[in-house]
């Protein structure tokens, strides 16, 4: 299920970039993104795979997302699309996108160690 909400969140982060999504739509995905991993998080009881310097992780890798995505709307579009969108839902959008990020790197290194054993 965590798998599948940051597939769809990383897929309706790229596309707010390119098209214009209704703003209900992108807030219907959203909360379900913040749900999923919100359960992910409660539900997990190894905490150690989230740290301090996973958190400074996504966050760099959270704006480099942003920074390229944005390079591309501009090369490709030629203009800022988000300036269509509510910048509150965008900003949400940008908030999210570091925790689902957070989520996935905790994900990786579970499964790396999982691996390893």
């Amino acid at each position: 299920m965590v798998n599948l909400s940051i597939i769809l969140y990383y897929l309706f982060f790229a596309l707010i970039f390119f098209i214009k999504i209704p703003n209900y739509l992108l807030m219907i995905v959203g909360i379900g993104v913040f749900i999923s991993i919100s359960y992910y998080f409660l539900k997990s009881t190894n905490y150690k795979y989230f740290s301090i310097s996973s958190l400074l992780l996504s966050a760099l890798v959270s704006a480099i997302i942003i920074l390229i995505l944005g390079s591309l709307q501009t090369l490709v579009i030629g203009f800022d699309i988000t300036n269509n969108l509510n910048h509150i839902i965008f900003k949400l959008y940008s908030i999210l996108c570091l925790f689902v990020t957070y989520t996935l790197i905790a994900k990786l290194k579970e499964y790396n160690k999982k691996k390893i054993k």
